[in-house]
């Protein structure tokens, strides 16, 4: 199965395995960057591994931003991904080829995560093989091909995949050995996760709780403690493994530099209501309201089968209960709760569509404009309403057989979530979203700029509940016609999710009279001028012009990957103080040219490096001349770039 997603992986991305070295997936910017930060972190690793051991004290003081320390931890610093393509960057030495290998695979390894979740919760394959696809090639997926910090979130579904085999083992009385051995899976999955994008360390660690207390509920293990003490242990663990990739990060906040967001920035970066009707893939396109990184329409298909998923399962809920044996006020309790539920449920999805439910009764006219109210009832009433039940099913000694009540409640948490702290149906701000609550009382949440990622947890549930819902259909009479219909669900995903061929190296617009920044090329076809920087003796400290535009400084990133010498430029999620008070001067330079003097000294420049070609007029040029007229010499010149040395 591994070969058929890696395969698919490679369809879906094309053409990009047929040109590894000279391409980036989507744009030249964030992907520019993290191929930095995967040279920077598997270089540092490799040195290490090499006898220089010192090499990893300087781990976080990546070679952009001089001279500033700890520039690593000013976004996702991507342990894992740089361990996974240690192999290649050793064996090829060029970022680009590391970076793409690891692109292709986070489709792969997702769709394989599920796969072996899905099949651990059915024991149906071709329900498991659709699930993984659900959660590959979910529509989400393609507004993230720039992230592939958010497209590495295979180790989501491994830890509960983990767990399962945990409780199961602890269950049916395996062998110590092998239930602890799936603990430490899950565990180390756990682990993997957090080094590989901080929003998910943060996201889903409530959402791996949760899904461990339901099992210990509907399996009845509240008083096993030797489970708990395991537990304890594995959590300890799991924090002890992760806490030296953290403290870096309140490193810089204890600099005042980076690691805090606006609540305005958070808002805008939050997910609409209307997200739900809105994708970036190409087979579906955007038709609702739109906002960054707010693409949340998980497909026809993916939603055909969680609805299919979510009548059977409601269905059997009903159907299992044990009415006849309740009490009176069980009963009553029961059925005023989901009554409620449902009908106060069905008034926030209409304030959460239309931001407004209107009552008229005779003459009079109601308006409700104010979704928190209604949310809070209806998730008391839920909360009420689920109870009962548990506590009716458990005395009448029956236990639920799977997940599907989690994975149902916790897609629409995650949903909820991702509305962030205000929620807005079509830009109209309607009430405070529970985001909120984590916001204000949970460390580390206001660092984090984008709750509308929160999407990708609910991919990972809804691909899930496609997998149940494919299961329940493969189990009924009709063999043949569900398995016609499972396989369409299939290529259904596929095509609603089909990227090929896969946007590649899409320059970032430039600024006033820049011309479109170049694709990068590392390996042999690298600029010699970067072989010359690599090469140059002694200390050196590298300033690129143009400096501080978003097309160009990111390429400036990647290739300081290459050279690893300082540089004064920078692309992260914070600039510096530093770095925004030299920004006016170099950015216009040469317009004043005592002020561009001062500063090019004070940041102790030794090289400047000026691409004259990326000048529409003549100030790349001039900014050659100013270098010269103030003592700067020519070092080496290749096509319109050259090389100088700051006196």
């Amino acid at each position: 199965m591994a070969i058929v997603y890696t395969t698919m992986a490679i369809a879906m991305t094309w053409p990009l395995a047929a040109d590894l070295g000279t391409r980036l997936a989507a744009d030249q910017g964030d992907p520019a960057f993290n191929t930095w930060v995967l040279m920077w972190t598997a270089g540092q690793m490799l040195e290490a591994l090499s006898g220089n051991i010192g090499a990893l004290t300087d781990y976080w003081h990546g070679n952009i931003l001089y001279p500033e320390p700890l520039t690593l931890a000013y976004s996702e610093h991507l342990t894992a991904q740089a361990l996974q393509a240690l192999p290649i960057y050793a064996a090829t030495g060029n970022g680009l080829v590391a970076y793409n290998v690891v692109f292709i695979s986070t489709f792969a390894l997702s769709g394989l995560a599920v796969y072996l979740l899905v099949r651990d919760l059915t024991n149906q394959p071709l329900a498991a093989f659709v699930a993984g696809l659900a959660y590959a090639y979910a529509p989400y997926r393609f507004g993230q091909l720039s992230h592939v910090q958010v497209l590495s979130s295979y180790w989501m579904p491994l830890a509960l995949l983990g767990f399962h085999r945990y409780f199961t083992r602890v269950t049916t009385g395996a062998g110590v050995m092998r239930r602890r051995w799936a603990l430490t899976g899950a565990s180390t999955a756990l682990v993997m996760q957090h080094l590989s994008c901080g929003y998910f360390m943060l996201f889903f660690a409530p959402f791996a709780g949760a899904y461990c207390l339901f099992e210990i509920a509907q399996r009845r293990l509240a008083l096993a403690w030797r489970m708990w003490l395991e537990l304890g242990i594995a959590a300890v663990g799991v924090a002890a493994a992760t806490f030296p990739f953290v403290q870096p990060y309140f490193g810089v906040r204890d600099l005042g530099t980076a690691g805090v967001r606006s609540l305005g920035e958070i808002v805008m970066f939050s997910a609409d209501t209307h997200a739900f009707a809105s994708s970036a893939a190409p087979m579906l396109g955007r038709w609702s309201y739109f906002k960054p990184e707010g693409d949340g329409f998980p497909g026809f298909t993916i939603l055909l089968f969680s609805v299919f998923a979510l009548i059977w399962g409601g269905r059997r809920l009903l159907l299992t209960l044990p009415w006849s044996r309740m009490r009176d006020w069980h009963f009553l309790a029961v059925v005023v709760s989901g009554t409620t539920a449902a009908v106060v449920g069905a008034l926030v999805i209409w304030l959460l569509i239309n931001g407004q439910f209107v009552m008229r009764l005779g003459n009079q006219v109601t308006i409700f404009t104010r979704v928190v109210p209604a949310l809070d009832v209806a998730m008391v009433a839920v909360t009420v309403c689920l109870v009962l039940m548990a506590m009716a099913r458990s005395r009448a000694g029956t236990i639920s057989s799977d997940a599907f009540g989690f994975f149902v409640l916790a897609a629409v948490a995650a949903a909820l979530l991702a509305l962030g702290p205000q929620i807005e149906v079509a830009g109209r701000r309607v009430g405070p979203g529970p985001y909120l609550w984590l916001l204000n009382y949970v460390p580390g949440f206001d660092g984090l700029r984008v709750p509308a990622r929160m999407l990708m947890l609910v991919s990972l549930f809804l691909a899930v509940l496609v997998g149940l819902g494919a299961a329940a259909l493969l189990r009924t009479r009709l063999t043949r016609v569900a398995t016609v219909c499972v396989l369409l669900g299939a290529a259904g995903v596929l095509f609603e999710g089909w990227m090929a061929p896969l946007p590649m190296n899409v320059p970032v617009t430039p600024g006033a009279g820049l011309a479109s920044a170049p694709p990068p090329v590392l390996g042999r076809g690298i600029s010699p001028v970067y072989r010359t920087i690599r090469d140059l003796p002694g200390s050196v400290v590298l300033a690129e012009f143009p400096f501080g535009d978003p097309a160009y400084e990111p390429l400036a990133v990647l290739y300081a990957g290459y050279h690893r010498r300082p540089l004064i430029n920078g692309y992260s999620g914070f600039t510096p103080r530093s770095y925004d008070d030299r920004l006016p001067a170099l950015r216009d330079a040469p317009a004043d040219p005592d002020r561009l003097h001062r500063v090019l000294t004070d940041a102790g420049v030794t090289h400047i490096l000026v691409h004259e070609g990326a000048f529409l007029d003549d100030r790349g040029p001039r900014v050659s001349m100013w270098l010269l007229s103030h003592g700067a010499r020519q070092v080496t010149a290749q096509g319109s770039d050259r090389l100088f040395v700051w006196p």
